[in-house]
């Protein structure tokens, strides 16, 4: 399902971990409210109010400093391996 931040947000999903990426941005992972864990991860980076669907089913890859991580960057987000972080 496609949310914005504002509608994601207010039905209040289930965080299950938090991984600052390699650009320093807290970054949130969500169980999706209304599919649970039948539907992807739901990334968030609050402070650009961005959402992001991870692709992945648990959260297991998502640690510093992992390739995987969700990263906004120029007004894109992206995974970490695909920006060059200096």
């Amino acid at each position: 399902m496609k949310y914005t931040f504002e509608q994601f947000m207010n039905l209040n999903p289930t965080l299950l971990k938090t991984v600052i990426n390699q650009a320093g941005q807290p970054v949130d992972f969500y169980e999706d409210p209304i599919g649970g864990d039948s539907l992807p991860v739901i990334a968030v980076i609050k402070k650009h109010k961005v959402i992001f669907n991870t692709g992945f089913f648990d959260t297991d890859d998502f640690y510093i400093g992992s390739d995987y991580n969700p990263i906004y960057l120029g007004g894109i987000t992206d995974l970490a391996y695909n920006h060059i972080v200096l």
